[in-house]
C-alpha cells in the first residue's frame, strides 16, 4: 500500500527542509518580514479608515447643523406667512361685509327710485331732470334704513 502524507506532515517536512536549498533560518526571517509588513499595512489601512469615518463625521455634523438652521428659517417663514394670511382673510371678510353694505344700499336706492318715478306714457321722452326724485346722501357709509322713509 501507498502511504499517504496528510497535512500536517507535509508542513513539517517542509519546515525542516527547502526545495530552493534554503535553509530553514532564513525561510522565517522572511515569513517574519512577511507578517510585519502585513502588519504594518493592516495599521495603515486602519488609520486610513479612521480617519475617513472622522472625516464623514465631521461632515455629517456639518449637514445636521445646516439641517437645523434651514429648518428653523422655514419655521420663521411659515409663521410670517400665516399671519400674512390672517391679515388677508381679515381684509378679505372686511371687503365683502363693505360690499354686502353696499349691495344693500344700491338696492335701496333703486327701489326708491322706481317708487317714486312719475309715470310715463311710451311716447314722451325721459326727463333729464326729476324734481321728485331724492338726492344721494352726503356719506355713502349712511345706512339705508335711516335714510329712507316709506310713505
Amino acid at each position: 500500500m501507498m502511504k499517504v502524507a496528510t497535512p500536517v506532515s507535509r508542513l513539517v517536512e517542509s519546515a525542516t527542509t527547502s526545495t530552493s536549498g534554503r535553509s530553514v533560518a532564513s525561510a522565517a526571517a522572511v515569513g517574519d518580514a512577511l507578517v510585519s509588513e502585513l502588519c504594518m499595512q493592516s495599521a495603515k489601512i486602519d488609520a486610513v479608515v479612521r480617519m475617513e469615518c472622522e472625516r464623514m463625521c465631521v461632515g455629517l455634523e456639518q449637514c445636521q447643523a445646516l439641517v437645523r438652521s434651514v429648518s428653523v428659517a422655514a419655521a420663521r417663514r411659515l409663521r410670517e406667512k400665516e399671519v400674512e394670511l390672517d391679515a388677508a382673510r381679515r381684509r378679505a371678510a372686511e371687503l365683502e361685509e363693505q360690499l354686502r353694505q353696499a349691495t344693500a344700499e344700491s338696492q335701496a336706492w333703486c327701489g326708491l327710485a322706481h317708487r317714486t318715478r312719475p309715470s310715463r306714457r311710451a311716447s314722451e321722452p325721459p326727463s333729464t331732470t326729476s324734481s321728485s326724485a331724492p338726492s344721494p346722501p352726503p356719506n355713502p357709509r349712511l345706512s339705508v334704513t335711516l335714510m329712507y322713509r316709506p310713505s
